[in-house]
């Protein structure tokens, strides 16, 4: 939620085209406190893929998610730890 507010902050834009288009143009804005933006949200994106893919160490919500029954538990790990992978692949260009 972070990196979305600082991206509409800094851009004034949520549309990941004209954003990737928005920041080709302009890559050297800053942040409230003078960070570069796109580093800044780089790294909160990788963050979040980091906690959705389970990765160490955030990975303590996982195991108890598999203790439920096969097809939740099936769900969590074909939906929600795969969308770490796709986040970081959607953002690449940041």
């Amino acid at each position: 939620m972070a990196a979305v507010a600082l991206i509409y902050h800094g851009y004034g834009t949520l549309s990941i085209p004209v954003l990737f288009e928005a920041i080709a143009a302009d890559p050297g804005r800053t942040t409230f406190f003078g960070l570069p933006l796109t580093e800044t949200v780089g790294l909160l994106v990788l963050l979040a893929a980091f906690a959705k893919s389970a990765q160490f160490p955030l990975h303590t919500w996982l195991p108890y998610t598999m203790e439920g029954p096969t097809p939740v538990s099936a769900l969590m790990h074909a939906g929600i730890v795969n969308s770490g992978g796709f986040l970081i692949n959607r953002f690449a260009p940041l």
